[in-house]
C-alpha cells in the first residue's frame, strides 16, 4: 500500500557535509571550495578595461539535534555479528558561483555574474534507526552467510536527500519564483488491525484497516542582494539587485583597488506530514474498500536570513606616468627635424595599454601604440619641424587603459630659430636622457681650421 508521509518532528533547519553513518547518504553532493579571497585577472586581451575575479560562495547548516550513530560491526572479525545504526538529520545547504567584473571608467563598475548550472539547493532531512545482523558459518563442511536486517525488531526509516541545480544567482523580484527542491521519505506502515466479528459484532465480516505516513521536506531559497564594502561604505554603495545588475565605486589613482563582496538570501523550509488510511472488508463474499486518501498536514513555514561568507577582491589597475612632463626643448633650428623621447611608466598592477598623437600634428608620434607591463617602462618617440621661427607650444594626448588618469596630456614648447646654425639633431630624453645638442660637422671644421689660423698668425707676430 502506497502513500506520502509521516515524519518525526526534527525538522531541518541546516545541514552541514560530513561522513555518515555506513549505508546512508551516499547521495548527498560534495561541498565546494570557498573562496574567501580572489586576485583578478584580465577579463580577455581584447578588453584592458576589464578585470575578472572568480569566486564560490556556500552555505550549510545543519539542526542542533543532528547526529550519526554507528557501532559497526560486533564483536569484531566474529563468525556472527550485530550492528545498530541511527541517524537524526536536519541539514541545508546553498552554493553559488561565478564572476565579479572590474570595468572602467565609470569610475569602477562592479557586476556579479553567475555561472551557469553553479547554484545547488540541497537538503538531507529525517530519522533513521536499524539493527542489522551477519554471519558466516560452515556447517557439515559448508559455507552458509547472510546479511540484512534483524526479523522483528523495529525499523524506521524517515529520511530523504535532495537537491536542485540552478543558476545563480536567483534574485528576488526577477519575476521569476524561488529555486526549490523537495523529498519525500518512505512509506512507514503505522498502525495495522485486522477487522473480525470479535471487533465488528456482524457473524462473517472479515477485512482490515491500516495507516500508513510519509513526510515531505522542502526548502526554497533566493538572493536578496549582493553588497560591496557594506560595513565601511554605509550605504553609499548601492547594493545588486534584480533590478541593479551592477554597481560602482569611487576611484584614486592606485595599483590596484580592494573591495568585499556580500551576498544576502532568504531561506524557506515546509515541512508536511500525509496520511493515508485504508479500511476494507467482506461481509458474505461481498468486498467494500475506502479509496485510499492522501491527508497531508502542513506544519509551519519558516524563513530565515541566508548569508554567505564574505569574499575579499583585489582588482589589480595599470597607473601611467610620463616623464619628462613637460617638455623642455628650448631652441631647435627651422627646417630640421628635433626628436623628442618620452619614458612611459607603468606603476599599476595590470599592464598599461596606451595610444598616443599630437592633435594639433605639430608633432609627429612615431609610437602610435604602447603595451606596458605592470613595473615596467617603454619608449614613446615623437619629431618636431618648425617650418618658420618662432614659439612652439603644442601637447601628445596619451589616452590609456588607466581608470583614474585615461587622458594624458604631455605639454611640448619649444623656440624655433635663435639666430645660430641650425644644429643637425636635437633629442630630449626621460629618465637618464641627456637632452644633449650637437652641431653640424661642417661647422665645427671651420671653426678649427680658424683657429688654427689665429695661431698661427700670433707665431709669426711673436717671432
Amino acid at each position: 500500500m502506497r502513500s506520502p508521509s509521516f515524519f518525526v518532528p526534527a525538522v531541518a533547519v541546516g545541514f552541514l557535509s560530513l561522513a555518515l553513518a555506513a549505508d546512508a547518504r551516499a547521495d548527498w553532493p560534495l561541498e565546494p571550495t570557498a573562496t574567501p579571497s580572489v586576485v583578478a585577472t584580465s577579463c580577455s586581451k581584447l578588453d584592458p578595461r576589464c578585470q575578472r575575479g572568480p569566486f564560490v560562495v556556500t552555505k550549510t547548516e545543519k539542526i542542533g539535534a543532528d547526529f550519526d550513530f554507528d557501532t559497526g560491526w560486533l564483536p569484531k572479525d566474529a563468525a556472527v555479528q550485530v550492528r545498530l545504526l541511527a541517524y537524526l538529520h536536519g541539514r541545508t545547504r546553498v552554493d553559488l558561483g561565478g564572476t565579479v567584473d572590474a570595468t572602467w571608467p565609470d569610475p569602477l563598475r562592479l557586476t556579479p555574474k553567475g555561472t551557469a548550472a553553479t547554484g545547488l539547493l540541497a537538503i538531507d532531512d529525517g530519522f533513521v534507526v536499524k539493527a542489522q545482523a551477519r554471519f558466516t558459518v560452515k556447517v557439515a563442511g559448508k559455507t552458509y552467510s547472510w546479511t540484512g536486517d534483524i526479523p522483528g525488531v523495529p525499523k524506521v526509516d524517515l529520511a530523504t536527500v535532495a537537491t536542485t541545480a540552478f543558476d545563480p544567482f536567483a534574485f528576488a523580484g526577477s519575476g521569476l519564483p524561488p529555486i526549490k527542491t523537495s523529498g519525500k521519505t518512505k512509506p512507514l506502515e503505522l498502525y495495522k488491525l485486522d477487522i473480525t466479528d470479535s471487533i465488528i459484532p456482524i457473524p462473517g465480516i472479515g477485512g482490515g484497516f491500516q495507516l500508513e505516513g510519509e513526510a515531505e521536506f522542502a526548502a526554497d531559497y533566493q538572493t536578496l542582494r549582493v553588497a560591496f564594502d557594506e560595513l565601511v561604505s554605509k550605504g553609499s554603495v548601492p547594493d545588486v539587485t534584480a533590478t541593479n545588475p551592477f554597481t560602482k565605486l569611487a576611484l584614486a589613482s592606485s595599483p590596484g583597488v580592494d573591495t568585499t563582496m556580500n551576498v544576502h538570501g532568504q531561506l524557506g523550509q515546509q515541512t508536511t506530514l500525509h496520511f493515508v488510511p485504508g479500511f476494507f472488508f467482506e461481509i458474505l463474499g461481498s468486498k467494500f474498500s475506502v479509496d485510499l486518501v492522501d491527508i497531508p498536514v502542513a506544519l509551519p513555514r519558516s524563513e530565515k536570513a541566508w548569508d554567505f561568507d564574505p569574499v575579499a577582491f583585489r582588482f589589480p589597475l595599470p597607473r601611467i606616468e610620463a616623464r619628462p612632463s613637460p617638455i623642455e626643448l628650448g631652441n631647435i633650428p627651422v627646417g630640421k627635424e628635433t626628436s623628442v623621447l618620452v619614458t612611459v611608466f607603468d606603476t599599476g598592477e595590470a599592464a598599461l595599454s596606451a595610444d598616443a598623437d599630437d592633435p594639433t600634428k605639430v608633432a609627429v608620434v612615431t609610437t602610435k601604440h604602447l603595451d606596458v607591463a605592470a613595473g615596467t617602462t617603454e619608449s614613446l618617440r615623437a619629431t618636431i619641424t618648425p617650418t618658420a621661427p618662432g614659439p612652439i607650444e603644442t601637447a601628445i594626448v596619451v589616452q590609456s587603459n588607466d581608470p583614474f588618469s585615461p587622458k594624458l596630456t604631455i605639454k611640448i614648447r619649444a623656440q624655433a630659430g635663435d639666430g645660430a646654425a641650425p644644429p643637425a639633431e636635437t633629442e630630449t630624453a626621460a629618465a637618464g636622457g641627456c637632452g644633449c645638442r650637437f652641431g653640424d660637422r661642417a661647422d665645427r671644421s671651420s671653426l678649427a681650421l680658424g683657429a688654427l689660423a689665429a695661431l698661427l698668425l700670433l707665431r709669426r707676430r711673436r717671432g
